[in-house]
């Protein structure tokens, strides 16, 4: 933007330069030629072209042109712009370096979570073994009973001697 202000400007100063030299002809020609000569009418139309160029040149630098914006606005709001857009480009590298470090520490804590023995389904019930314990309990009461009846049996013959 600033560039292209600064190319408006010497395109302005080229045009001073131009209507310098035309004035200076014009000058030249009007000690030897007369006012109504084609050469002074020529030259006196090119003078106010350049100076009509200068003038919208002018305008256009100081935003009195079509769009009524000088480019000194232009150049501040484009000035904005890229300030913006070093903000979105700074937080862009700060947001992916910090989604590089999360990754990293993402697979950094996965690697404890490693199985080290895969799951299985599981199969027949080794536990309770219903038939064998009723078996083991029916046992257990006979010989408690068997026992049990053999004292009682011990103790009736010797309450009887």
């Amino acid at each position: 933007m600033n560039a292209n202000a600064g190319g408006v400007g010497t395109v302005v100063l080229g045009l001073f330069s131009q209507l310098a030299g035309t004035e200076a002809d014009l000058k030249t020609a009007l000690s030897y030629a007369r006012e109504d000569s084609p050469l002074v009418q020529s030259l006196k139309s090119r003078a106010a072209a350049l100076k009509k160029q200068i003038d919208a040149d002018r305008l256009v630098l100081a935003g009195e042109g079509a769009e009524g914006k000088s480019y000194a606005d232009l150049a501040s709001t484009y000035g904005d712009l890229l300030i913006d857009q070093q903000f979105a480009q700074t937080s862009y590298t700060s947001a992916m370096a910090f989604l590089t470090t999360s990754r990293t520490n993402l697979e950094q804590h996965h690697s404890f979570l490693v199985d080290f023995i895969a799951p299985t389904l599981p199969g027949d019930s080794t536990l309770p073994r219903v038939w064998e314990d009723l078996l083991l309990v029916a046992i257990a009461s006979a010989l408690v009973t068997v026992i049990g009846s053999l004292i009682i049996a011990a103790l009736r013959e010797h309450a009887h001697l």
